[in-house]
């Protein structure tokens, strides 16, 4: 229906194009003027039924039919529906093809995808993804690709700021930080008796830049094929190592050109236990640095330490349980602590200081990787460590 009106409107547009060319440059006279207002009239009612047959056929393209489903009954059905009623239905003619929107909308169904227009069943044939040989269906099966999904590898925690360590940023020259060393000495004098002169004594926390980086070559392909996802996964992987690396330079750094950790320096409390860690060993360390006058915030040790503590038992069997076995002190967790370590302290009094954030720098230049077209990426940090108190810090190593 709504094709055949579309014709009658092409025709009448025709026959006025005609009418108005007739006379040339001359205009209608009275008969054509009547014929060619006719024309107009009739054409206004073909356009108001043209819109009705359009609306009625987006209706009928949109019916919910009844789903056809259940294995045999489906495969039989399908076979019955005609490819020409298909197209003509889309094409806006009034033909009967309730069937085929049926089996349409059971494919969609069952293909998870709604179509353009209708789905038509396709020949019923046997294909597998190993089938048939000179062309298997697994060809057609795409790889569902998920950078977002992306698997990190397993890292030992990062632990610095879980303990609270104090982070010094935005730091551009060597960094000395004044301390009283020694106080005033106070004296009880009798009247009229001068009282002890005294005076205090000073040091000085010292931070300089030490750098740490990583180099990743990047070969041409990658850099043209590779999803986006690749540049954050890169980014993220060379943040976390450098973390990892900041904290393991805090906790047990050799010196050097790398920070000193609180592991090495020099003076640390420690305590050697001959025997497993248990509660006394726990509590004998907290009484470090609380007996030097600082008051500790937190045990750090490791997972296999952790492990042991879980095992301890009261004598009716039961697990003590870590906050008892902690003294109700905060504790974290991290593989970066070495075996059989515990360090309690007021980790506030840990200094971490940075000289630049993640820097990170592409050369194409690199003579090597120039030559095969690849690109040079090179991530640095400046940092370094130190402590307030040393005495706020005891280590139990075993």
């Amino acid at each position: 229906m709504l094709r055949g009106l579309q014709e009658q409107r092409t025709a009448l547009v025709e026959k006025m194009r005609g009418l108005l060319s007739a006379p040339g440059d001359a205009d209608l006279d009275d008969n054509q003027t009547a014929e060619f207002n006719r024309m107009r009239t009739e054409l206004s009612a073909l356009d108001v039924k043209i819109e009705r047959a359009q609306v009625m056929a987006d209706l009928e393209r949109r019916e919910v039919g009844t789903p056809i489903t259940g294995g045999d009954n489906f495969e039989t059905r399908a076979q019955q529906a005609s490819l020409t009623k298909l197209i003509a239905a889309q094409a806006g003619e009034q033909v009967d093809a309730g069937l085929e929107r049926e089996v349409s909308q059971e494919l969609a169904r069952r293909m998870g995808v709604k179509p353009q227009g209708l789905y038509y069943p396709m020949e019923t044939r046997v294909i597998t993804s190993t089938l048939p040989a000179a062309g298997p269906g697994g060809t057609l099966i795409p790889t569902d690709y998920r950078p977002q999904d992306f698997i990190d590898r397993l890292r030992a925690a990062s632990i610095l700021p879980q303990v609270g360590a104090t982070t010094l940023s935005g730091l551009s020259g060597n960094v000395t930080i004044p301390g009283l060393k020694a106080s005033v000495s106070t004296g009880w004098v009798a009247e009229n008796t001068a009282l002890p002169v005294s005076d205090q004594e000073y040091r000085s926390v010292t931070l300089t830049p030490k750098h740490c980086g990583v180099i990743s070559e990047f070969s041409r392909n990658m850099l043209l094929q590779s999803s986006p996802y690749v540049e954050n996964l890169l980014r993220d992987d060379m943040a976390k190592q450098l973390a990892e690396a900041l904290d393991l330079a805090a906790i047990d750094g050799p010196g050097g050109v790398a920070p000193t950790g609180l592991l090495q320096m020099t003076g640390l409390a420690t305590l050697a236990p001959a025997s497993p860690i248990s509660y006394d060993t726990l509590a004998d360390l907290a009484a470090l640095p609380e007996n030097a006058d600082s008051q500790g915030t937190g045990y750090l040790t490791n997972t296999k330490v952790k492990a042991h503590l879980l095992k301890i038992l009261t004598a009716d069997g039961l697990p003590i349980g870590l906050p008892v076995l902690f003294g109700g002190y905060p504790f974290h967790f991290s593989n970066l602590v070495p075996d059989g370590t515990v360090l309690f302290g007021r980790w506030s009094d840990l200094l971490i200081g940075l000289w630049s954030a993640l820097d990170i720098l592409v050369n194409p230049y690199d003579s090597e990787a120039y030559k095969k077209g690849n690109v040079m990426v090179r991530a640095m940090m400046t940092c370094d460590v130190a402590v307030r108190h040393l005495e706020s810090f005891a280590a139990a190593v075993q």
